[in-house]
């Protein structure tokens, strides 16, 4: 029942003949009644061991596990770091997808920022309109306004230019394992892109345990194709082994230049910054990094994912002969 009281003006300094050894062979049992009043500000520096440290952070409370002896109490700890469990599983698994986080990085600090600025832009400025029930290439959002909705539209080229950097990486075919959450066709919706956002990774990419495979077909025909696929870019760029993007057949110049379909992603970008020139300009950054998607992925090496299915086979299909090439040719020549 000894009371150790630190409020005194006495400085401890472990430089002098008194000496706090914590190296020594005396045991320190922090089940005992001892109490230690930590008020003096002249131990602020000084090691203690804590045990269960409560941290307020903006989605929920983390008791942090600090175990490790003389660690200081820290004023602030980030959250992915914090977490700790009993499995030791989970923690080599946590270190594991930092590693990862660090060796993935394919792009300048700078581009980073970017990327995190402009879902700043979306997640602040690009709200929700109240009281609205789907309606098919009806906007769900509206800019907050045009400043901001500037800003995000001269991020557009950069972050595009980050993204192709990011997709040179991955390969045509993607080798997943499970857990991976997979999302169908969103077609400029962001709405529902949000909900997806909401459900399935509330306190961000890096809280959760799978990862996001989605098949394509982000453009056109919904009324927010431009800041979807801003949004699903900057993800790539932050979470490049996290989240991966198939090409659909609406990554397509060809396609999405369509102006049949009302709207396509080059109408999007012509309205977002009210300039059929700079529209353009922006339609042909986008589909710039459309060309370095990937097509298709396995999961655990039994699932196969891509947009549109396994072709149909052609059961008459024959391998032509050589001699019946060089007719075609021949006949070709002399058409010509």
């Amino acid at each position: 029942n000894t009371n150790i009281n630190l409020n005194t003006n006495t400085n401890l300094n472990t430089n002098t003949n008194t000496n706090i050894n914590l190296n020594t062979n005396t045991n320190l049992n922090t089940n005992t009644n001892t109490n230690i009043n930590l008020n003096d500000s002249s131990i602020n520096k000084t090691p203690i061991k804590a045990h269960r440290v409560p941290l307020m952070y903006g989605h929920s409370m983390v008791m942090r596990q600090i175990d490790s002896p003389g660690i200081a109490l820290p004023k602030s700890v980030p959250l992915i770091s914090g977490l700790r469990s009993s499995s030791s599983a989970t923690q080599l698994a946590i270190k594991q997808e930092a590693l990862k986080r660090q060796v993935a990085k394919y792009v300048s600090d700078e581009q980073t920022i970017k990327a995190s600025e402009l879902l700043q832009l979306l997640n602040s400025s690009f709200n929700a309109r109240p009281g609205f029930s789907y309606q098919p290439s009806k906007p769900s959002h509206t800019w907050k306004n045009n400043t901001n909705k500037n800003k995000f539209c001269d991020l557009i080229k950069p972050i595009c230019k980050a993204t192709i950097e990011t997709l040179k990486h991955d390969k045509m075919l993607i080798q997943l394992n499970s857990p991976v959450y997979v999302v169908g066709d969103l077609h400029g919706n962001y709405k529902d892109l949000q909900l997806f956002a909401e459900r399935l990774w509330p306190m961000g990419i890096d809280m959760s345990p799978a990862r996001f495979l989605f098949l394509g077909d982000f453009v056109d025909r919904g009324p927010h194709s431009v800041e979807l696929v801003a949004y699903l870019f900057a993800l790539k760029i932050l979470h490049p082994t996290r989240v991966f993007l198939l090409r659909g057949n609406h990554e397509c110049a060809e396609q999405n230049g369509d102006t049949s379909y009302s709207p396509c992603l080059l109408q999007n970008c012509n309205e977002l910054v009210n300039s059929k020139r700079k529209g353009k300009a922006m339609w042909e950054a986008i589909n710039e990094a459309f060309d370095w998607m990937p097509l298709a992925a396995t999961i655990d090496d039994t699932v196969f994912c891509c947009h549109g299915g396994l072709p149909r086979l052609l059961n008459d299909y024959k391998k032509p002969s050589s001699s019946s090439n060089n007719n075609s040719n021949n006949s070709n020549n002399s058409n010509n």
